[in-house]
């Protein structure tokens, strides 16, 4: 069956249909604009188009016939696979058409690095690097930043938890409440801090050590715990560097802060600038010694007024 060409608008939640010019100009018509007429059949409406004293007639479900009944001035363009671009994150505001993803007509996307074949290294993981604009959609991956994991607890049996794969921590984590529901004792003569990206504290109730699996992998790890509200169990970089589970695509990684080399007027400029900051920190001090003198004056000549008063009180 066809794709449905009618499209909802996010702001205002009306339908519209786009109308191809012969110019290449797209003309938006809305629903509200569109009489619906079920003479012959419930499916089918007419499209009255102001520029033409013409009707014209198509069944919503053929897509191929609506394209073909539109106006003399253009055609329907409700030919989506050709255009349609995959619901990436965006720098641009995007709409919701009627499979419910939200697309944009933007170029702008995000670049993804080379992901951890999921048969080989049982997981798949994606690292954004900064948007570039005016590219084309790469294939890209599901965004899975988890792992699903299996714990042994101490009477032998399994226990499922989610592991976040976080490459911005340098050890593993684990929630206290985990660690008491598979039964183990935590060592609390090692304790590690750990800071936060919000400039906060992590302070660990020490470690345990767990087994656990992963499809055929069977691993043993030490885990700091510590009493997360919705974290089970978090993969540091080391980790994930270690078991392949992230590679990094140095290839696609570009400057934040590039130094070039400055014009001769620009660094005239500079100097300048800089030869003012100077003469004014040097003024400031000069200013400060004159006025450190004339207090230094003025403490001086307080106690010989004083003396000359009491002479000139005895003489009178």
């Amino acid at each position: 069956m066809a794709d449905n060409p009618w499209i909802e608008e996010r702001e205002t939640g009306r339908w519209y249909v786009n109308f191809e010019n012969s110019d290449g100009s797209i003309v938006r018509r809305y629903s509200d604009e569109l009489q619906f007429n079920p003479q012959n059949e419930e499916n089918r409406y007419q499209v009255h188009d102001e520029r033409y004293n013409n009707w014209h007639m198509a069944p919503i479900a053929d897509e191929s016939n609506f394209r073909r009944s539109g106006p003399r001035s253009g055609r329907v363009n409700s030919d989506r696979k050709t255009r349609r671009q995959l619901p990436l994150t965006t720098s641009s505001p995007g709409y919701v058409d009627y499979s419910g993803e939200c697309l944009s007509d933007d170029g702008v996307i995000e670049e993804y690095t080379n992901v951890a074949d999921p048969l080989s290294n049982w997981a798949s993981v994606e690292e954004n690097l900064p948007p570039r604009a005016n590219s084309v959609p790469p294939d890209t991956k599901e965004d899975d930043r988890h792992i699903y994991m299996h714990i042994r607890d101490a009477w032998g049996r399994e226990q499922d938890a989610i592991a976040l794969l976080d490459t911005g921590s340098d050890d593993e984590w684990i929630s206290r409440t985990l660690v008491d529901k598979l039964g183990y004792s935590i060592n609390t003569h090692a304790r590690k801090t750990a800071s936060c990206g919000n400039n906060g504290i992590l302070q660990s109730e020490g470690t345990v050590s767990l087994k656990w699996r992963v499809q055929h992998r069977l691993l043993t790890t030490e885990f700091n715990v510590y009493d997360f509200d919705d974290l089970d169990v978090v993969f540091g970089n080391d980790f994930l560097v270690k078991e392949k589970l992230v590679t990094w695509n140095h290839s696609r990684l570009l400057p934040l802060v590039s130094d070039t080399k400055a014009s001769s007027e620009e660094s005239n400029r500079q100097a300048e600038a800089k030869q003012q900051q100077l003469d004014g920190a040097q003024k400031y001090r000069e200013r400060k010694q004159r006025s450190e003198r004339r207090k230094k004056e003025e403490r001086r000549r307080l106690p010989a007024a004083g003396d000359a008063q009491e002479d000139a009180d005895r003489r009178s």
